[in-house]
């Protein structure tokens, strides 16, 4: 996933918008230093939103998503988001979202866990999608899936000078890509998730602590773990959507995130991006999501006004007045 961030950031700045990457956590502010420099070594530098530990007022924290969301959509009201999350978390809230602050919020990006991960349980519950266009939402297996997407449609997205943008949505309607899963009419999934996670309780208590972790147990199959018999559980491979690639945007360049240019006349050991941003710094600047990917500047301070809410998970993108783009880690 980083590195489809950074193409995706790279494509559009192309076209001359300024991106901005917004992470949004259910992680306490706590341990808000120690969570950003973890992240930071693989993901695109961003801004984050925390879980906020204000004890005046609980419905911020047990609703944290949502006040954030909230805020953020108020405190920068001329940018354009692209929302990334996943099947594991609410998926009405995405939809809501969407309804609630469009146009700021154009496109959904939404991971199927189930397609690479078979210790997912959750059957998720589409129907709130099917109210939507089906050019405001993509359902995706794997990140190579998102490459898909045109850069210079997610750079039109921005508002021109009539404050309108040039399209709407993930992709073109004429243009419409191959979903991974598609929404449907269920009432039942709910019920149906929590009866496999019940079934497969029953199948994994019935396995004796020395013979775990067991394929037999469904919560052990994640890839990479090693059972207690000494095979490993194989990583899910899967071939990526390739309809209707934007072969033009790749043309000339390389697939790899731009390097910084060494300098030969500074010493080869010490690094020329040595001194990194605050954490505590990018906390206060909001612009995207783990379960919100966003495309702004980042030069407003956020409005710490307790009137806002927010919500939603996953990683995400955003973009600004004149431009931007908007998971969810566990």
């Amino acid at each position: 996933m980083p590195q489809v961030l950074y193409d995706l950031k790279q494509r559009i700045e192309a076209e001359g918008q300024n991106v901005h990457i917004h992470y949004l956590t259910d992680s306490p502010e706590a341990i808000s230093s120690a969570y950003t420099n973890e992240m930071f070594k693989y993901y695109p530098r961003g801004s984050f939103d925390f879980r906020p530990l204000n004890f005046t007022k609980t419905d911020e924290m047990i609703n944290a998503r949502k006040y954030n969301i909230r805020r953020l959509m108020k405190s920068f009201p001329q940018r354009r988001f692209i929302s990334i999350g996943d099947t594991t978390n609410s998926m009405s809230r995405f939809p809501e979202d969407m309804n609630d602050f469009f146009p700021q919020i154009q496109c959904l990006l939404v991971r199927d866990v189930s397609a690479t991960e078979r210790s997912d349980w959750v059957i998720p519950d589409t129907r709130s999608f099917l109210k939507l266009d089906d050019t405001e939402y993509l359902f995706f297996r794997t990140p190579a899936d998102l490459l898909r997407l045109s850069g210079k449609h997610l750079a039109s997205l921005a508002p021109q000078s009539d404050g309108i943008p040039k399209t709407t949505g993930c992709f073109a309607a004429t243009r419409k890509l191959v979903q991974a899963m598609q929404p449907d009419h269920s009432r039942w999934n709910k019920i149906k998730s929590y009866a496999r996670m019940s079934w497969w309780n029953i199948k994994c208590a019935a396995i004796l602590p020395i013979w775990r972790p067991n394929p037999k147990c469904p919560f052990d199959r994640i890839p990479g773990e090693a059972y207690y018999d000494g095979t490993v559980e194989p990583e899910v491979q899967l071939v990526s959507y390739m309809d209707n690639l934007p072969l033009e945007e790749f043309a000339g360049r390389s697939s790899e995130p731009d390097e910084p240019e060494e300098n030969p006349e500074e010493d080869p050991e010490e690094d020329p991006e040595d001194e990194e941003d605050d954490p505590e710094d990018e906390e206060d600047d909001p612009e995207e999501d783990s379960d919100y990917c966003s495309c702004c500047e980042s030069d407003d301070d956020d409005d710490e006004d307790s009137e806002y809410c927010s919500c939603s998970d996953t990683e995400d993108e955003y973009e600004d007045g004149d431009e931007e783009e908007d998971e969810d880690a566990d």
